[in-house]
């Protein structure tokens, strides 16, 4: 996730949803970026990097939710970068560059460089992690992606991107007047949408949608529990709360509200084991693209841990012989 620095987050805060924002506040949400994937790092020939001292590992990020500037809806390639470490104390490395792999054709450097420092977790969740995506059974379903780090977590929701640009998917006309002044996506497109001395009164407001619709992707961040940092002893009423979002009128609540719960499917009574899936449901009838089944993709949790880390509800499936078992 990026915000630029300058955002008005409080006063953006006083509007509750994207249907309260006004076309000025539509423009300044347009200019975050959110994009979430999963990577498959390699090693490769000395020649294909940009120094010539050292192995660097390579990674391939396949986006699964994609928000930049550029201007495909979303990007149509995965994007490819290699990391040289830096700086490392006891813990291991501390800090990163990325370069990308792409290099600039005149001056045979990468054409963009980027340092990441390691924000160092709790000490009882050191090296723990989990990371799961959401099972889509229909075209209305939306990707998201949760994903917990240490203390730290971050869900990505997607827009539905689909209504958002059907206008010009299904007009070429209307595709060749977007291109022509903005080339596509990103935030020149909520301008080009907005921009009343290229539309009519009529068009603004069918934009208007358009724009909300596009902008419609949660990105948040925040600290599973606050009272690690706080010295708070109301551990429930301190959990998960969202620091960060492309939406900041959700910063200072809550990820899982009064009533949500997190179930959990094992397929052996093992304590050490991967959840098959996770199941996020609602108890006070509230509407969310979160509900549902979610694929595992990664968990250092152990089960006990899941319970103590979530708002859980366990669900063992147990295998046939241990049922059989037990009736004997």
């Amino acid at each position: 996730m990026r915000f630029p620095l300058r955002r008005p987050s409080q006063e953006l805060a006083l509007k509750k949803s994207l249907s309260e924002c006004s076309a000025l506040d539509l423009r300044l949400l347009a200019r975050q970026h959110c994009f979430t994937g999963y990577s498959l790092p390699e090693i490769l020939p000395p020649q294909q990097y940009a120094l010539n001292q050292g192995k660097y590992p390579v990674f391939t990020r396949h986006h699964v939710v994609d928000w930049n500037y550029l201007p495909q809806f979303p990007r149509n390639r995965p994007n490819r970068w290699w990391v040289e470490v830096e700086e490392s104390d006891v813990d291991g490395p501390t800090s990163f560059k990325e370069h990308s792999i792409i290099r600039d054709r005149d001056t045979n450097v990468p054409v963009y460089f980027e340092r990441w420092m390691r924000i160092a977790p709790y000490s009882h969740q050191k090296l723990k992690y989990f990371a799961a995506r959401k099972v889509r059974k229909n075209r209305q379903d939306r990707d998201a992606v949760l994903i917990v780090v240490g203390g730290h977590f971050a869900l990505v929701v997607d827009r539905d991107i689909e209504s958002a640009t059907a206008k010009f998917k299904s007009n070429e006309q209307a595709l060749t007047h977007l291109r022509a002044y903005c080339g596509g996506g990103g935030a020149f497109f909520v301008d080009y949408l907005l921009d009343s001395e290229l539309h009519d009164a009529e068009t603004l407001r069918v934009h208007m949608d358009l724009a909300r619709q596009y902008l419609d992707l949660e990105g948040s961040y925040g600290l599973v529990h606050n009272s690690e940092i706080s010295g708070s002893s109301s551990m429930k009423s301190e959990s998960w709360t969202i620091h960060k979002s492309t939406h900041p009128w959700k910063e200072g609540s809550q990820l899982f509200d009064h009533g949500q719960s997190i179930h959990f499917e094992f397929s052996s009574l093992t304590a050490k084991e991967m959840p098959k899936k996770m199941t996020w449901t609602s108890a006070n009838g509230t509407r969310s693209q979160c509900y549902g089944d979610w694929e595992i993709f990664e968990c250092s949790f152990d089960r006990e841990e899941l319970q103590q880390l979530f708002p859980t509800t366990q669900q063992v499936s147990i295998p046939r012989y241990l049922s059989l078992f037990s009736k004997l």
